[in-house]
């Protein structure tokens, strides 16, 4: 008999702006994948066994704006609150945001074919937390060299998501631009960092901000984006933010290593094969180390001695005692 566990896939839904947390009071039933279905206020979960196909999906009107966490191994917590564990496909949110983004619903396979296996011999489950909202209509602002892109959303609403970003020689027409050899690398990460969740912003269309991706030749600056937010703001204090997210108001949801866990909820956020420090500490795998030489602080002093007792990694003190 297999002594692993079950596989499960486990799926948390919810508006854009209802992420703080899922309602006490539960609602579900057995989908036709023979998984469990949950409804947790306004958000569903679904839970579908190992070899099952899971079917993420929005209301009728929306489509999935965002994937906010994603771990393919053996995640810990409840829908929407996931935390990824040492056993942790860092591939798992990049695979499922190309799957399902801008689709009103999409499948994602839960098997070591889509993500690899992050722990061989170990039953896994792909944890996912994602967001529905009516699609919005793209923007697009341009700027020459020398001069500035000017992004705005109507009053109430805020930049929610940077489609295309292009300084260079991009081609095409809003929405539809296109890059050419051109192009800065540098174009979609420098508009996102000045311009997501604000009302409006500018940037600057030169190579002071962007570098030179061809000498000599004249540059311009294309930016396709959208808005949303109607006037709901659950974070008025926090500038940055209009919902709670995975952290909270006034705490980013950011992911150092990029493994599926934000910052506020990794206990080791630039490790990006753990998020509790395990045996042998954050930035060592483990079995790799004395179990009996390191704890969970992965604290060792300057000379050696950890909790009183000399560990042979530093001069030893003849003037301490040791346990």
């Amino acid at each position: 008999m297999s002594l692993k566990s079950n596989m499960l896939l486990v799926l948390c839904v919810g508006t854009l702006f209802s992420l703080g947390g899922c309602e006490d009071v539960f609602d579900g039933g057995l989908n036709d994948d023979g998984g469990f279905v949950e409804k947790a206020g306004t958000s569903q979960c679904v839970q579908v066994n190992e070899g099952s196909t899971a079917n993420l999906s929005c209301p009728s009107g929306q489509v999935i704006a965002s994937i906010d966490f994603a771990s393919y191994g053996t995640p810990t917590g409840s829908c929407p609150n996931f935390s990824s564990s040492s056993c942790h496909a860092s591939s798992s949110k990049s695979k499922v945001e190309a799957a399902c983004l801008s689709k009103q619903s999409c499948t994602v396979g839960a098997n070591n074919g889509v993500f690899g296996d992050p722990c061989a011999g170990t039953y896994k489950k792909l944890a996912v937390a994602y967001s529905c909202q009516s699609p919005s209509v793209a923007q697009c602002a341009e700027g020459n060299e020398g001069s500035t892109a000017a992004l705005s959303c109507p009053s109430g609403q805020v930049i929610k998501s940077i489609a295309f970003a292009s300084y260079g020689t991009p081609t095409g027409s809003c929405p539809n631009f296109s890059n050419s050899s051109c192009h800065a690398s540098s174009s979609k990460s420098k508009v996102e960092a000045a311009c997501l969740n604000k009302q409006s912003c500018t940037v600057g269309a030169n190579n002071g901000v962007f570098g030179d991706p061809c000498v000599g030749t004249y540059k311009k600056l294309v930016v396709a984006y959208s808005c949303s937010g109607g006037d709901t703001d659950q974070c008025p204090n926090d500038p940055n933010k209009t919902s709670p997210g995975i952290c909270g108001c006034g705490t980013p949801d950011t992911d150092s290593d990029g493994d599926g866990t934000a910052n506020c909820k990794d206990n080791c956020p630039t490790d990006p094969s753990k998020t509790q420090p395990g045996v042998c500490g954050c930035g060592k795998a483990e079995g790799t180390c004395d179990s009996t030489c390191v704890d969970n602080t992965n604290f060792i002093d300057a000379q050696g001695y950890h909790g009183g007792l000399w560990l042979h990694r530093g001069p030893r003190d003849p003037n301490r005692i040791e346990l």
